[in-house]
């Protein structure tokens, strides 16, 4: 086999030498296959090279003093996977090559070589969930089988990260190995929250899980069940007791405690829903108090910042001439000038179309008020008049406010 495969690699065709080299067990193996491009042979050789990688590593370890158990008898005691935590985890060499090769090796082909060896097909679809769930979708069925021969210890995260797989074959194989933390997700799963948690008072008898399970569901029924299990169990009143919270008012638990019931630890508990109750009061005292400063502060703030004037100009002319508004003989007439609703001043001839305005005069309000006098007599024309004279204005002008318009980049600020 030495001589043949040689001769391959001679005669330039590394592919027919690679199964040479398999089984030789030679360890440049991967080294050529990446520098040949040979994933298109491996393709065919998957199992083949999965056991001589399973050997190689089984021997690095031995060669570190590591005792190795035998892989063909997983479900041992003293059956260990070194793996380390989430992605993180160190692969071997053949399963990284096959999963970084998807395009070449097909992940239905590569299943279908490993079903004779399921730990080196669990292994594999390990690792390609890991990399992509959706990889292995289609084979998400057989992954639970799988994490529950190997490492039921991450079915449960595999459960639920996992959203391909049936969740009634699921359950059943759960079943069948009594995993009752996955059996309680899967019912959950399927909205069957009242089964998942009489699973966990009766096989787990955990109350702190209940009660997570409880949160977690936001089910008013489930309380029920839970506060009507624990009437008659002390530890599950007491652990009520002290873990009630927004979820569960605690007179409602109190008042299903019979009289005569001997409850441990019944004082400590009260005592700490009273300090927490407490703490709570003084919490939302100190909101209440922040609130209020904050909404004193902002009324105050919005106040000011209606009650105070905007002076908006788009040119370097001043809004009112002073000495054109006291010289009652001037025939000059006052420039006009507009207020738009974003509070806005500008002169009537800086709008598109403000010089087609037909000319108004002045209030003797505002004429007083500019001169810093009151007015002697009441305004000459009556509200009608102005509300008229507004809705001229307002035809006639083609655009908004000019100080909105150019503000932004010219973006326009506010609509007309």
């Amino acid at each position: 086999m030495e001589c043949l495969a040689e001769l391959y690699m001679l005669n330039r065709q590394p592919g027919k030498a690679l199964e040479y080299y398999l089984r030789l067990r030679k360890p440049h193996v991967f080294d050529l296959i990446r520098e040949h491009n040979l994933f298109t042979v491996v393709r065919d050789q998957v199992l083949l090279l999965m056991e001589f990688d399973q050997e190689l590593e089984k021997q690095k370890k031995q060669d570190e003093g590591v005792v190795i158990q035998n892989i063909a008898t997983p479900m041992s005691p003293t059956f260990t996977l070194d793996k380390g935590k989430g992605k993180e985890k160190e692969r071997s060499k053949a399963v990284a090559l096959l999963v970084d090769h998807t395009y070449a090796i097909p992940v239905a082909r590569v299943v279908q070589q490993l079903q004779v060896r399921p730990f080196y097909l669990y292994l594999y679809l390990d690792a390609l969930f890991d990399k992509d769930p959706y990889l292995a979708a289609d084979f998400s069925d057989e992954q639970v089988q799988l994490y529950a021969d190997y490492e039921p210890g991450r079915l449960i995260d595999f459960l639920r990260a996992s959203n391909y797989y049936n969740l009634a074959k699921a359950y059943a194989i759960c079943e069948r190995r009594d995993l009752v933390l996955e059996m309680v997700f899967l019912l959950g799963r399927m909205g069957n929250n009242k089964k998942a948690l009489n699973l966990i008072i009766e096989k787990l008898g955990d109350v702190n899980r209940a009660i997570d399970f409880a949160k977690e569901q936001n089910d008013d029924d489930l309380w029920e069940d839970l506060l009507k299990y624990s009437e008659t169990r002390p530890l599950f009143i007491r652990g009520l007791l002290e873990n009630v919270g927004a979820e569960i008012d605690p007179i409602r638990l109190i008042r299903r405690i019979k009289n005569g019931l001997e409850i441990p630890g019944l004082k400590e508990a009260l005592i700490k829903i009273l300090w927490e109750f407490n703490l709570q009061v003084s919490l939302l005292e100190g909101c209440e108090t922040i609130l209020s400063s904050d909404c004193t502060t902002l009324a105050s703030r919005l106040q000011a910042r209606q009650t105070n004037g905007y002076l908006g100009n788009v040119c370097s002319l001043p809004l009112f001439n002073t000495s054109l508004l006291l010289a009652s003989t001037s025939g000059t007439p006052q420039p006009l000038v507009l207020l738009f609703l974003c509070r806005h001043l500008v002169h009537a001839a800086c709008v598109k179309g403000g010089d087609r305005l037909p000319e108004r005069p002045m209030d003797d309000v505002l004429a007083g008020f500019l001169a810093g006098s009151a007015p002697r007599g009441g305004s000459k024309r009556g509200i009608g008049s102005k509300i008229a004279y507004a809705s001229v204005v307002r035809a006639r002008l083609t655009e908004g406010c000019p100080v909105c318009s150019i503000s932004g980049d010219g973006r326009r600020a506010h609509p007309d």
